[in-house]
């Protein structure tokens, strides 16, 4: 377990049942690299399927252990047309429940068309296996990648889910987990977000260029921007060099957003039409841009970049090959 994450504070439990996201509407980055030329394909239809609830909380046994998760079908989800699915992935010491609180995304999976579910951890506090983050998942190596592709498989057994389109997002641990799928699993997750957080794993070897945009704040007291001991591996700067060499980007990025504390550096000219980009925020914490602001010494929240809006229109444009 990585040694500076901190306890999420209790006081956001009872937050978390609140509306608290900011009045003022934040931007996403404006990104000029067109999209796949297969994006328009339609997803195959479906049938035999019906009409699912909003939100229902669903189980699984993986390993031997009970396993929940929270799916949200927005209301315009239509059984018979395939919609993408984003998992949304909790920090450590937290839930679903405060992850939704903490970055509101089900107001855009409402608007935009997804199926948004939001995975719980195990141990005491929860967290995700995802490398050298954290608590007893890491520690008992409980294998998440391998949830993640139960969780994928029940849901395609009832949701018209289209098999181009799963992503993956997540705070801090979630973040870390995140980067683990896309190296673990780059034949399925066709894009990911983490969000304050680096690559956790020693040994990442994607099947294909994954496109990544990442989130980190320079200030940011569980995840350091920079490292300040020997080790350098860990390191945001160090973490998205790692994706640019993977997926044969041009090492020179072009600026693609910039707004008061926030730009966005897009690495293009990658293998399969991946990208990499990294957003920075200046001066940012641990937390979500955008998203509700955190009580406590965790830093800044922008408002001046949404990640929810830059990583879905980002989502949008790298679907699966």
């Amino acid at each position: 377990m990585l040694n500076f994450l901190r306890a999420i504070p209790a006081a956001l439990i009872g937050l978390a049942a609140c509306s608290s996201s900011s009045s003022n509407e934040a931007l996403s980055p404006a990104d000029p690299a067109k999209p796949h030329d297969n994006l328009s394909t339609p997803a195959p239809a479906c049938t035999n399927l019906v009409a699912q609830p909003g939100e229902k909380t669903w189980t699984l046994v993986v390993d031997g252990i009970t396993r929940t998760f929270v799916v949200n079908t927005p209301a315009k989800y239509d059984p018979r047309s395939a919609m993408p699915l984003v998992f949304n992935f909790h920090g450590y010491q937290i839930n679903p429940t405060i992850e939704e609180w903490l970055t509101q995304m089900r107001k855009k999976a409402e608007s935009a068309g997804f199926v948004l579910v939001y995975p719980q951890g195990t141990g005491s506090p929860l967290g995700f296996n995802g490398g050298l983050c954290c608590g007893e998942a890491a520690a008992n190596k409980v294998d998440d990648v391998k949830f993640t592709a139960m969780m994928i498989d029940a849901l395609e057994k009832e949701l018209c889910i289209d098999k181009r389109r799963i992503f993956a997002t997540g705070m801090s641990n979630g973040g870390f987990l995140s980067y683990r799928l896309a190296c673990e699993m780059s034949s399925v997750i066709a894009a990911i977000g983490p969000v304050g957080a680096t690559i956790g794993v020693e040994t990442c070897n994607p099947t294909r260029a994954v496109p990544v945009i990442a989130f980190n704040g320079t200030e940011d007291p569980l995840v350091p921007y920079y490292n300040t001991g020997s080790r350098t591996e860990g390191a945001v700067p160090s973490t998205i060099a790692g994706w640019v060499k993977r997926d044969q980007c041009s090492p020179t990025p072009k600026e693609t957003f910039r707004d008061h504390d926030s730009h966005c550096d897009t690495y293009s000219s990658c293998a399969g039409g991946a990208e990499v980009v990294a957003c920075t925020i200046d001066g940012g914490g641990h937390t979500w841009p955008g998203g509700s602001v955190v009580p406590g010494d965790y830093g800044v929240t922008t408002k001046y970049l949404s990640a929810n809006d830059a990583m879905w229109a980002f989502f949008e444009k790298h679907p699966l090959p």
